[in-house]
């Protein structure tokens, strides 16, 4: 066999792998070319669909801002009128403006003047998912009945007092989606189309006077129907076949497609086979000895770019590329690096975009959906942690608007325990940065904290790894709320943008912030009018109630004496009554007096030691005789108690209220009086009170020592590790569970039906309390309905006042 014969079988052995290498490439070239141009497609329509639903959102935006307007409150539509029409100058946009009844029919159309009879508005699904609903809505394509042109429209329920009283629609003109579709430079050659929720085409790049309110291709509208985004292949309308994707607008309901040529997709690989014939042909002619001594130098960096390409088509990260002998290897390598590099930071760039667009839809979301002061800022300090490309410490202050303190709310990214307590300890000092945030309103960049004077007390976030500093004001409707601190665990110069978009973000949470502060104080207002609207209330009503009883029954008796139906003992039995009722008049009177006193801060305290057996045994006395029917009294208490320093009179009050309540609450049974030592510690009470000092005088009829000198109006208990329990216990009615936390405020009673029945104000419980804190103690109750009540005032032994004889 000839040389020439082996030559020919070497460089047909040594191409052969070479064309069937290439031959592979192209139909992975192919593949990764179609795969590129669908996410291409993908990813456009998208952004597109994006583009769309931001024009419509702050379309629904600014109607919602009009659909809160005063006009429509009073209902004064004419300058209601007046107003959409200055809106509709600054909005371009909306070639009209309608107002439109529940049923269905216009109330004002800019196209009309105000008060022109107007015919009903043009039917569409909007409208009635707007009444329906209560939400913004989003029409599909319909006619205008009075300018006859093909319109959208973007509707806002109105409403008050939860109901619907109209719908705020603004028309657009599909000439405006066309304008979007041509501002995101669509190539010349493709075609980008919006169809409505009918599957009608709104818009178009090409022709769309021809195919306006058209349905679009079956093989679209059923791929719009059966899923929010998709890639196919199509036909258009012009017969033109293409590679499609689309995205349907969860806002909206419109479906965003992009179409490529099918041509242009497989033009490259067209090309591909075409060089690779024409190559393998070159390469047969005269490539026999080049095959042969490069082949092999060849093969291997060719392979190796295959894979870099492959991989960079897929969009992940390319491997790395050995240097080569060849030049050409080594700068499509480079290339490749570069362009794999280019489109990683570019992927990088569109999500932080992405991300952020995504935060602050979300920080406006929160600021119409939740008044709940920690979600909002749970909800930006997260969004600033998942934005920002590096760690960062973030804090909040608000300003109290009635200390003029900024005080510590929240962080993240640092034990908040902590941080409280340093916030706390560090104070609001005048030359504190966050001081300067309020006072400057702008915001303070700071690269490295160590150097800077500014933050020279920025020690405790160092200890946590804090290098760099950006502090924004929080400002809602030009003043000043709070402040927002980021502290950046890396030297870091905060980029213009990223302190703008920052600034965006803060912006956004300080209205939502102020908002829900607004939304407290009005809760609180509300609830402060509401408490003293039910004083007042329960006041008149159980003052009217026990004031009548006696006061019918003095001037009964006194009537029949001036009359003299009554005489001789009658008559003096009727007198009898008339004191009887005429004390429990005073009585009511001094208790109401007692706690007005109490309220007021105007209570005197006369300490004095006192024997508490006597005490008891003096009161006994008082009850010698039966009390009521057959409630039986039982005293239970030691001779040897010991003596404690108290305010005799107040302790003596608080007993016989209990006593006094355990009889009137028990219809037949026992009332049990009892007095032990106890072990436990007082907790120290302050109060505004009059005090007067105990002193040695002459001991009263009482064994108790009279005190007559006052002191500062500050009283203080303090820990005592003896004391005395006073506990008065019965078996009658008892008191509900619901009811125990209230009994001891002012006019209540179990409930009203026991107001009545066993009559009162509803003031001595009230009156137990306050004077059971006064001197130092406490009052427990523990009840069970039905089966009767015990209440415990445990007191200490030793009684201080707050200052020092």
């Amino acid at each position: 066999m000839k040389l020439r014969t082996h030559l020919i079988i070497l460089v047909i052995a040594s191409l052969l792998p070479v064309l069937l290498f290439a031959s592979a490439m192209i139909y992975v070239l192919s593949t990764q070319q179609r795969a590129v141009v669908e996410r291409g497609l993908m990813d456009t329509a998208r952004a597109l669909s994006l583009a769309v639903d931001h024009e419509l959102d702050a379309s629904i935006t600014t109607l919602q801002a009009l659909a809160t307007s005063e006009y429509l409150d009073n209902g004064d539509l004419g300058k209601f009128y007046e107003q959409v029409r200055r809106v509709q100058k600054d909005h371009g946009n909306w070639t009209n403006i309608l107002l439109i009844s529940p049923t269905g029919q216009q109330l004002i159309n800019l196209r009309r003047p105000f008060g022109a009879p107007l015919p009903p508005a043009a039917a569409r699904d909007s409208l009635k998912q707007t009444i329906e609903t209560r939400q913004p809505a989003v029409s599909s394509l319909f006619v205008s009945r009075i300018s006859g042109a093909k319109l959208l429209s973007v509707e806002v329920p109105v409403v008050r007092n939860g109901k619907v009283l109209y719908s705020l629609a603004a028309s657009i003109s599909p000439e405006l989606l066309g304008r979007i579709l041509l501002h995101q430079k669509i190539p010349a050659n493709w075609i980008g189309t919006i169809i409505d929720k009918n599957k009608n085409i709104i818009a178009r790049t090409r022709s769309l006077e021809q195919f306006l309110g058209k349905p679009t291709t079956p093989r679209f509208a059923a791929m719009s129907r059966a899923a929010e985004e998709a890639v196919w292949q199509d036909v258009t309308h012009d017969g033109i076949p293409v590679h499609a994707a689309f995205h349907r607008s969860a806002l909206s309901g419109w479906s965003v497609g992009l179409a490529i040529p099918a041509s242009e997709v497989i033009a490259p690989v067209r090309r591909s086979l075409r060089m690779t014939v024409v190559g393998g042909v070159v390469l047969f002619i005269g490539a026999f000895g080049l095959a042969l001594v490069f082949g092999r130098r060849i093969a291997r960096p060719i392979a190796a770019l295959s894979s870099a390409a492959a991989a960079l088509g897929r969009g992940g990260k390319t491997p790395q590329i050995d240097a080569s002998p060849i030049v050409e290897v080594n700068e499509v390598a480079r290339a490749i690096e570069a362009a794999s590099a280019s489109r990683q930071r570019a992927e990088e760039q569109t999500q932080r975009n992405l991300d952020r667009i995504r935060a602050l839809h979300e920080i406006d979301l929160a600021i119409t959906s939740t008044l709940e002061l920690g979600t909002i800022l749970d909800l930006l300090l997260e969004k600033i942690d998942l934005l920002l490309p590096h760690r960062v410490i973030t804090a909040v202050r608000l300003l109290n608007t009635q200390t003029g303190i900024l005080e510590p709310i929240t962080c993240r990214n640092i034990d908040k325990k902590e941080w409280l307590a340093k916030m706390l300890e560090f104070g609001d000092r005048k030359d504190s940065v966050a001081r300067m945030l309020v006072e400057t309103k702008a915001p303070i960049v700071v690269s490295r904290i160590a150097t800077d004077p500014r933050t020279r007390h920025f020690g405790y976030v160092m200890e946590h790894g804090a290098v760099s500093f950006l502090g924004l004001p929080l400002i809602a409707k030009g003043e000043v709320v709070g402040s927002l601190s980021l502290y950046g665990k890396k030297e870091h110069e905060f980029s213009e943008s990223e302190v703008e978009f920052l600034s965006t973000l803060a912006g956004q949470a300080a209205v939502a912030i102020n908002n829900s502060q607004l939304y407290e104080e009005t809760k609180k207002q509300a609830a402060e009018l509401e408490k003293s609207n039910r004083i007042k209330s329960e006041f008149l009503s159980v003052m009217s109630h026990e004031l009548r009883t006696p006061l019918t029954a003095i001037v009964g008796y006194t009537s029949l004496i001036q009359e003299r139906i009554l005489g001789g003992i009658e008559a003096e039995k009727a007198l009898d009554k008339i004191i009887k009722h005429a004390e429990d008049l005073l009585n009511m009177i001094n208790t109401i007096l007692q706690a007005t006193s109490l309220e007021a801060g105007e209570v005197r305290v006369t300490p004095a030691e006192l024997h508490p057996t006597k005490l008891l045994d003096d009161i006994k006395s008082s009850y010698d005789f039966a009390p009521k029917k057959g409630v039986n009294l039982q005293w239970d208490y030691s001779e040897d108690l010991p003596a404690i320093t108290t305010d005799v009179a107040k302790l003596k009050h608080i007993l016989q209220n209990l006593i006094s309540n355990a009889i009137k609450f028990t219809e037949k049974g026992t009332v049990t009086i009892s007095a032990r030592m106890t072990e436990g510690k007082f907790s120290v009470l302050s109060s505004q009170f009059s005090v007067e000092k105990p002193q040695t005088g002459p001991t009263g009829g009482d064994g108790t020592k009279q005190g007559v000198e006052t002191q500062d109006p500050k009283l203080n208990t303090q820990n005592s590790q003896q004391g005395v329990d006073f506990r008065v216990s019965d078996t009658g009615v008892g008191i509900p569970k619901e009811s125990l936390p209230v009994i001891f405020e002012m006019f209540r009673q179990a409930d009203s039906s026991e107001t009545r029945r066993y009559g009162g104000v509803g003031l001595g419980l009230y009156i137990v309390r306050n004077y059971t804190e006064l001197l130092g103690g406490t009052v427990q109750v523990e009840s069970v309905a039905g089966s009767g009540s015990t209440f415990t005032v445990r007191l200490p032994c030793e009684w201080h006042n707050a200052v020092s004889p």
